[in-house]
C-alpha cells in the first residue's frame, strides 16, 4: 500500500474591524495589498502566526501592524475558514476575528494601505473570490465555518465552497452595526 503524503496546513489568521461613522454609516476595514501575494487586490487584514502566538494574538498583532488600529476590547471569533489548493502547498487554516469600533489612526505599512469601506459597497470584484462566500455573512452577524477550494491555476477561481454555521461559539455577535430608528 502506497503511503499518501499529507499536505501541511499553513496557519494564518484574519482580523478586520467595523465602525459606525458620526453620520451613522456602517463601515468595514479593508486594505489594498501593496506587496506580496495578491498585490493590487483588496484584502481583509491578516497574516501568519508568529512562533508562540495563538490565532487571536496574531489577529490583534496583524491588525495593528497593517492598519495602526487596536481593538477597543476583545476581538470576536467570527469564522473558521479552510482554504484548499489542489496540487499546491498553499492550504490554510484561518480563524477570522473582528474588532468593533477599534482605536487609533489608520496608517499604511509596506504591505497594506488600509481604508474604511461602507459595508453595503464591498469591492468583491477586486477581492479574492472566497470573500463573497463568507464576509457578507460575518458582517451581518452570522458565524461561519467554511471550506473553500480554489483551482490550481494562476486564476485562483473558487471551484467549491461549503459553508455552515460555526456552532462552537454561543454568544450573539455585536459588530457595531447601526440600529434601526
Amino acid at each position: 500500500m502506497a503511503m499518501q503524503h499529507r499536505k501541511q496546513m499553513c496557519r494564518t489568521t484574519l482580523c478586520t474591524a467595523t465602525r459606525t461613522t458620526d453620520a451613522g454609516r456602517w463601515e468595514v476595514l479593508l486594505g489594498e495589498k501593496l506587496s506580496g501575494r495578491g498585490t493590487g487586490r483588496t484584502v481583509v487584514i491578516g497574516g501568519h502566526l508568529d512562533p508562540g502566538e495563538n490565532p487571536e494574538q496574531a489577529a490583534v498583532r496583524e491588525l495593528e501592524e497593517e492598519s495602526g488600529l487596536r481593538p477597543a476590547g476583545r476581538v470576536l471569533h467570527v469564522a473558521n475558514l479552510t482554504f484548499t489548493f489542489p496540487g499546491q502547498r498553499w492550504d490554510h487554516s484561518t480563524p477570522v476575528f473582528l474588532a468593533a469600533e477599534p482605536e487609533g489612526r489608520l496608517r499604511e505599512c509596506a504591505e497594506i494601505r488600509p481604508f474604511w469601506c461602507p459595508v453595503e459597497e464591498l469591492p468583491l470584484d477586486r477581492m479574492w473570490a472566497d470573500v463573497a462566500y463568507w464576509l457578507p455573512q460575518v458582517l451581518h452577524g452570522i458565524r461561519v465555518k467554511a471550506t473553500i477550494t480554489y483551482t490550481s491555476s494562476d486564476r485562483l477561481v473558487v471551484t467549491g465552497a461549503h459553508l455552515a454555521h460555526l456552532t462552537d461559539l454561543d454568544k450573539p455577535l455585536s459588530l457595531g452595526a447601526p440600529t434601526a430608528p
